[in-house]
């Protein structure tokens, strides 16, 4: 963004000129930028997704004042980090962050917030070239309490050409939902001798979401 003075010949200056350049201001400064047009993905899994969180907002109206002060106790109690910096999210963000999960596997979302302990992560986690063309073979061990109806999510990137290819966060996608008890999975129909990044974790039925656990594995020829 370039800071401008007298923009265009004149004292000040708003909005799109052109094409590619919009001018704007901020405390007194004028400033150019470059027009850039918003995108709206619309693909089957973005409109899912955005379904899922609409009627998430409309349920977060539907619940007591009682379920409500809940869930931002329960968020008081919950110290996230991002990048910048430690932060503790609104109540209404905790239960569309938990319940997301839980519709999104194709059960009711939880009025009140969890209160039984996490289940813990995945471990001993492996991604191996499988027994025929274009798989994958995945092994894990599960939480020792895991049911079915808990959730392993599990996320894989597009074919890359090399194992030297590291895998940016913006490349993965969900790939699907296996029972919380599921201990092995074998992702077929990939491109045989390419590389792939796969990255699981285990998902509490409350919503609860563990860490990932990555690993990369060639597809067998």
């Amino acid at each position: 963004m370039a800071k401008v003075r007298n923009p265009l010949s004149s004292e000040d200056a708003r909005g799109k000129f052109g094409p590619v350049i919009v001018f704007s201001g901020w405390r007194a400064i004028k400033t150019v930028r470059t027009k850039v047009t918003p995108t709206n993905p619309r693909s089957v899994r973005q409109l899912a997704v955005r379904g899922i969180l609409a009627g998430l907002s409309a349920s977060w109206s539907a619940i007591s004042s009682a379920e409500a002060a809940a869930w931002r106790a329960f968020a008081a109690a919950r110290q996230k980090t991002n990048v910048f910096g430690s932060f503790f999210a609104s109540g209404f963000n905790a239960y569309q962050e938990l319940n997301f999960f839980v519709v999104d596997n194709g059960d009711t979302a939880n009025d009140a917030p969890p209160t039984a302990a996490f289940k813990g992560n995945l471990s001993g986690y492996t991604a191996v070239s499988g027994s025929s063309s274009g798989e994958i073979d995945l092994a894990w061990t599960d939480p020792a309490t895991a049911a079915a109806s808990d959730i392993v999510d599990v996320w894989a990137t597009p074919a890359m050409p090399n194992e030297l290819r590291q895998a940016q966060e913006s490349d993965f996608r969900h790939v699907e939902y296996l029972a919380g008890n599921a201990t092995t999975r074998t992702l077929g129909s990939l491109t045989p001798s390419a590389w792939y990044w796969v990255k699981v974790r285990f998902i509490q039925e409350d919503g609860r979401a563990g860490v990932f656990q990555l690993a990369q594995a060639k597809a067998l020829a």
